[in-house]
């Protein structure tokens, strides 16, 4: 299980998504970090952190079709 994990994970940052998707990753919790912490004085972390989350939940099939449609040979 783990060889195929390995596989999987080197195949991922082997292509270009991987690096878009850790890229948005990024920029989306920078994003909520500024939005809640900076801007209206929030010293907790956690609102930006569950925000990021929940926008990770979004992006993460979105990117993973984008992955699947763009990786097929139709």
């Amino acid at each position: 299980m783990i060889a195929i994990y390995k596989r999987e994970l080197r195949a991922y940052f082997n292509s270009m998504i991987g690096w878009v998707f850790i890229a948005a990753l990024i920029a989306v919790v920078g994003i909520y970090f500024m939005a809640y912490n900076m801007y209206q004085g929030y010293i907790y972390l956690p609102y930006a952190l569950n925000s990021a989350c929940n926008m990770l939940m979004l992006m993460v099939p979105i990117l993973e079709l984008f992955y699947l449609h763009f990786s097929l040979d139709i």
